[in-house]
């Protein structure tokens, strides 16, 4: 078979299956489009991919953000976008977001940290924009060092312009040798995970805002620098107010912005269309909890993670539960809860729920955190705890649950 009746026919049956998962209600079709076109023809994203401009955004936390504001900045400058805005972004589900709409003539595709190289592969993207490096799911990405090991060597191979955070020094020596590199500094700095150099393996020298070592491997300059509110891009300064809730949506879309530089788009105007924005991937949701409150909804997923939003919560008078499950999607290793810095939450009144609501007591219970109810489901939990501002903190498959709903 010709390559072209393969791509026709890969296309064809993708779609197919895309309707039938749709008219069955077994999905939106968006994997199993992938999954069937790839199977076909395994070759299929780079046919999609030739003759746009594709950005692949990835990290361990915020890539769907980051990835629908720079969408929306995007499309806001008359740019057709195509993107995997429901999160699908395995190989299969970026596959499916080009299949989706073929004359879009730019693709913007978060991707799964441990999916990149075969991405950059396939995909020949124009731009990467890289966030942080965390510990997810341990069972199947295993530790960072192995993520941070093949970002460089397929870096190494398919050398491509980047936007990183310049915080993260496991990012920086990923990107490597990369020339044509655009360092931010989104005003987060995370040291759950960023303790040992990855050049010479000793221990890095940590301060407030920078990270140095002996062997001469330091934090690069930031090219672009959020603070106080303003995106500073070389000469100019750009106001950022964002509608969205949570601090950390800011350093998203300083990776966002800079990313809109980089592509040669108006930064103000981009951070205007940004601005505006009170969703981001589907992931901002309010719950009710059955006694006539509301809860809101954020998706807690690994410590650094928890680490942001502990720094919102503690002192805040907020109640918390913590649901935690431990499906496919949450990683079945729920070991991270140990290095989550709870002790911070003494004081706070909170309520655990999901398969892992036990475990999360007993770290609870060692971090000092007394009493804690243990309730059989979210909305029980969310009952048992006073005042009117609820936040539910959920793993993956427990936020998916309820936020579709």
């Amino acid at each position: 078979m010709s390559s072209r009746l393969r791509t026709t026919a890969a296309l064809g049956a993708g779609g197919l299956a895309s309707a039938l998962s749709r008219a069955t209600g077994r999905g939106n079709g968006s994997q199993i489009r992938g999954r069937v076109g790839l199977a076909l023809d395994p070759r299929l994203p780079e046919t999609l991919a030739a003759g746009r401009r594709v950005v692949l955004v990835s990290a361990t936390n915020g890539k769907t953000a980051t990835t629908s504001m720079l969408t929306a900045a995007l499309r806001d400058a008359g740019v057709g976008v195509t993107t995997n805005a429901d999160g699908a972004n395995l190989l299969a589900g970026m596959t499916s977001a080009l299949a989706a709409d073929r004359a879009a003539p730019a693709a913007v595709l978060e991707c799964d940290e441990a999916n990149l190289p075969f991405a950059l592969d396939q995909m020949a993207p124009e731009l990467l924009v890289l966030g942080n490096l965390s510990r997810d799911q341990l069972d199947r990405h295993l530790e960072v060092r192995r993520i941070a090991e093949r970002w460089r060597s397929e870096l190494a191979e398919h050398p491509t312009p980047v936007v990183a955070s310049n915080s993260d020094p496991n990012v920086a020596w990923a990107v490597g040798e990369v020339a044509d590199v655009t360092w931010v500094d989104t005003g987060l700095v995370s040291r759950l995970d960023n303790a040992i150099c990855p050049v010479c393996e000793e221990l890095l020298d940590l301060s407030e805002d920078t990270w140095t070592c002996a062997c001469g491997f330091h934090r690069p300059p930031a090219d672009v620098s959020l603070g106080d509110g303003v995106l500073r891009v070389r000469e100019r300064q750009v106001p950022l107010e964002l509608r969205l809730p949570w601090s950390w949506q800011r350093a998203n879309a300083a990776l966002a912005l800079a990313a809109v530089d980089r592509l040669g788009l108006d930064v103000a105007a981009a951070a205007a269309a940004v601005g505006r924005l009170d969703q981001v991937g589907n992931r901002r949701h309010r719950i009710p909890v059955g006694d006539g409150r509301d809860a809101e909804l954020v998706l807690a997923k690994n410590p650094s993670s928890w680490a942001l939003i502990i720094q919102e919560l503690a002192g805040s008078g907020r109640s918390l539960v913590i649901a935690q499950d431990d499906q496919a999607a949450d990683g079945t290793d729920p070991s991270w809860l140990w290095d989550v810095p709870f002790e911070q939450l003494v004081g706070s009144p909170i309520a655990t729920a999901g398969t892992r609501s036990l475990d999360v007591a007993v770290r609870l219970q060692h971090a000092g955190c007394r009493p804690v109810a243990v309730e059989s489901t979210v909305e029980a939990a969310a009952r048992s705890l006073p005042g009117d501002e609820v936040v539910v903190a959920a793993s993956y498959s427990i936020f998916r649950r309820l936020g579709i709903r």
